[in-house]
């Protein structure tokens, strides 16, 4: 499906992979706290209890020591609790702690599979994650058909205000750019085709969601 013989010289997979780093990384606030904040231990309790949302806040806590230390094992711990009960803000970030080798072994393919769950529900930054990694060739065959049209959801999807992650200013812009840089390597065909593949899964999204 995609375009193979046209494969990215050196460089420019060097920028594409870059830009994964700026769209997926959830900064965390340089002067934090290293002592519990307030009411840390009531989102403790919240998620003891099996709330999906603050499992999945308070993994991404520990991963990237926002306001507590960081701690890979403690946001594996909760980030899995709420992965597997469909939680898809928990489910990009243990694919992102995959994809980096965060406190488990580098596996592009697990990165893969957990990206891909909370992208088929909408959730924006695993969609780009999809889209680079179809560029790339990253736990799956290069394909930037595929690519472009996750690149194309994420833009469409990526809201500063979406699930429980705090998105940086100018990701929805940094998918666009993305997406804008996969189509580089596509002919005008491939890029239409990309488009009618979004385009159709916007429309069964928005038929599941009726």
């Amino acid at each position: 499906m995609g375009n193979q013989e046209r494969k990215p010289g050196g460089r420019r997979r060097c920028a594409l992979a870059v830009l994964l780093g700026i769209v997926l990384f959830v900064t965390a606030s340089a002067d934090a706290d290293p002592a519990e904040p307030p009411g840390f231990e009531a989102l403790r309790q919240a998620a003891d209890l099996g709330s999906v949302m603050d499992q999945a806040v308070l993994g991404n806590l520990y991963l990237h020591g926002t306001a507590v230390p960081r701690d890979f094992d403690k946001a594996f711990h909760w980030l899995d609790r709420a992965a597997q009960q469909g939680g898809a803000p928990a489910q990009h970030d243990l694919g992102y702690m995959y994809y980096n080798g965060h406190g488990v072994a580098r596996d592009h393919h697990q990165a893969m599979r957990w990206y891909r769950k909370a992208a088929v529900q909408g959730f924006g930054p695993s969609q780009l994650g999809l889209g680079v990694m179809y560029a790339l060739g990253q736990g799956v065959p290069q394909d930037y058909v595929l690519a472009h049209k996750w690149a194309h959801l994420a833009a469409a999807h990526m809201d500063p205000s979406e699930g429980v992650l705090r998105l940086e200013p100018g990701q929805r812009e940094a998918a666009m750019r993305y997406r804008d840089a996969v189509a580089v390597h596509m002919t005008r065909e491939q890029v239409e085709q990309a488009r009618r593949l979004a385009d159709a899964w916007q429309q069964e999204a928005a038929q599941r969601g009726r």
